[in-house]
């Protein structure tokens, strides 16, 4: 193939990632009968109530202002690093969707 090779192949940019904001989580499981994502807090973030995120996934794009948060089954206002919260959602998410902050 050679150096003629090399010299034909034009590379298209990358088109600037989205900035969805601060991403404070993942997704883990949804659960549809009481519509709540459970929703893991990464490292070095937290999630409190009244706060506003976005949930964005292949298929999800969802906004909300989190109402409450509950871990194993008892209502919390603020949730760590590591914790794994429920979250009440207006429609399906799915498992490994971003949980991001928006920026301000």
């Amino acid at each position: 193939f050679g150096k003629r090779w090399l010299c034909s192949v034009r590379w298209k940019a990358k088109p600037a990632a989205p900035n969805y904001g601060k991403a404070i989580g993942r997704v883990t499981a949804f659960f549809r009968i009481p519509v709540v994502a459970v929703i893991q807090v990464a490292r070095g973030a937290r999630l409190k109530v009244g706060e506003a995120i976005r949930i964005k996934g292949h298929t999800t794009d969802i906004k909300l202002t989190v109402v409450s948060l509950q871990v194993n089954h008892q209502p919390v206002t603020e949730a760590g690093p590591r914790d794994e919260v429920g979250l009440k959602v207006p429609s399906r998410a799915r498992r490994g969707d971003r949980v991001y902050l928006p920026p301000a």
